[in-house]
């Protein structure tokens, strides 16, 4: 078994992180797909952020995806539809538990 030693001269811990660490420079005219913020867009360019979505979308065709691009409406409306099926989903379900329930009790 060989063991080896190696000397550290300059060794610095936990040193500060700027904001610019984590932010790349890309070229202008670069195409850039943000999973973040579920748009796409070039570098340098104007950004409407409707259309960058709607791009978005159009490139990575999920399901989600493909409403948002081909609907008028806003992302509220859809979230509000989202809403209603999960309360009355629930509501339906509530109504299914309860009606065991009385069942079980009366027999």
């Amino acid at each position: 078994m060989r063991l080896q030693s190696i000397t550290f001269s300059s060794v610095e811990k936990n040193i500060p992180l700027t904001k610019e660490t984590f932010a790349p420079k890309l070229p202008e005219g670069c195409s850039v797909d943000d999973f973040v913020k579920k748009m796409s867009y070039k570098v340098g360019e104007p950004i409407n952020k409707k259309e960058a979505r709607r791009e978005f979308a159009r490139s990575y065709d999920t399901s989600i995806a493909k409403k948002i691009a081909n609907s008028n409406t806003s992302g509220n409306a859809i979230v509000l539809r989202v809403v209603l099926v999960g309360l009355g989903t629930a509501m339906i379900l509530f109504g299914l538990w309860r009606s065991i329930r009385r069942r079980r009790r009366a027999a």
